[in-house]
């Protein structure tokens, strides 16, 4: 044997060597590779999702502010302004009810992205006002009919709450979008 075929035999030995180490890193990349983008995918289709559920929260969080501030405006006694009296008695939107139909809403919304915190934070306040609502009826229905009167003060800031939440939340919203 010559040296120039031990030669060639050593190349050849190395050029296998080399292809092996490249098999090798190309078996381990491109799996890795597929599970980076997997997880980009899924990542991406989680934010799609809170921006769809952020923004079909909006109209509902819109008549929550609307429907809280028209209730305190009505608790506060004082003139609309356009100067027009406003009395408590003459309160026709059923602010209340709004609660309880929120609170379903509220519940399926565990997808909230970058607005989750202050969304449990608004769901934390509606669930207790719905709770003291469920507790105020329970007293008029056996027959305490004050109970409106002398829990007045805890709806009227449970409202307050629940409007400065509303808005915040949808403020924050809003400056995405």
């Amino acid at each position: 044997m010559e040296f120039h075929d031990i030669n060639w035999i050593t190349t050849a030995a190395w050029v296998q060597a080399i292809g092996s180490i490249i098999a090798i890193g190309i078996a381990i990349w491109v799996p890795f590779r597929l599970a980076k983008d997997s997880q980009n995918k899924q990542e991406a289709e989680k934010v799609s999702l809170s921006r769809v559920i952020q923004v079909s929260l909006l109209p509902d969080l819109y008549r929550l502010r609307s429907s809280t501030k028209d209730f305190l405006d009505f608790q506060s006694g004082e003139k609309s302004f356009l100067g027009v009296d406003r009395s408590p008695d003459d309160f026709d939107d059923d602010f209340f009810s709004l609660i309880k139909e929120f609170t379903n809403i509220l519940r399926v919304t565990s997808k909230g992205g970058v607005i989750q915190e202050q969304l449990t934070e608004l769901m934390s306040i509606v669930f207790q006002t719905n709770e003291l609502l469920a507790e105020n009826t329970r007293l008029q229905r056996d027959g305490y009919h004050a109970a409106w009167i002398n829990h007045k003060d805890l709806f009227i800031e449970a409202a307050e709450n629940i409007n400065k939440l509303s808005d915040k939340v949808i403020v924050s919203i809003e400056s995405l979008y």
